[in-house]
């Protein structure tokens, strides 16, 4: 028997050592095939980490040990697959030089989202503190969160002149 083999039957037996040897021998094989198929770094360590908990399940049911290598780049490849089908599809006008069409429900609906943050940002002020301040620490967070999701909103122009101002509290 070969040492993989040993190892790999320790594995099933329940032996954690024994598959923590494994995910070091193939860390590095089932985060580059996941490159490899992802062209994302990110999203090929996750790849590589959901089939390493794949392959910790489902490790019994492996009948041959000295298959472990191809086994396991199989349960790669299928998570891979996943993250490739949960992406979004990115589309683009068919004319390169049109204008991206936007209906009155979408200007609707960006200015919805805008006031429910504003209000949300409002009601957190209020709520933070007997004053209505909060530490520059925790209005840093916010104000960074509010950002990015006010960058994948677009708000309308009219939306932004309401737009509240909340004054820095004093330092303590």
């Amino acid at each position: 028997m070969d040492a993989l083999d040993l190892v790999v039957a320790r594995a099933r037996e329940g032996e954690a050592d024994a598959f923590g040897i494994l995910v070091r021998r193939f860390q590095d094989m089932a985060v580059g095939y996941g490159y490899s198929l992802l062209h994302d770094f990110q999203l090929a360590e996750d790849a590589a980490q959901e089939a390493f908990f794949e392959a910790y399940r489902t490790l019994p049911k492996l009948r041959e040990p000295a298959a472990f290598a191809g086994w396991f780049r199989r349960i790669v490849f299928k998570q891979c697959d996943r993250i490739t089908r949960r992406r979004a599809i990115a589309t683009v006008p068919l004319d390169p030089t049109a204008e991206p069409i936007h209906t009155d429900s979408d200007e609707e609906r960006k200015a919805e989202l805008f006031e429910a943050m504003r209000q949300g940002f409002e009601t957190l002020v209020r709520c933070a503190s007997p004053h209505g301040s909060i530490p520059d620490v925790t209005r840093s967070a916010v104000t960074s969160a509010l950002m990015t999701a006010a960058a994948c909103i677009p708000a309308p122009a009219a939306s932004m002149a309401a737009c509240p101002r909340v004054a820095r509290s004093p330092a303590a």
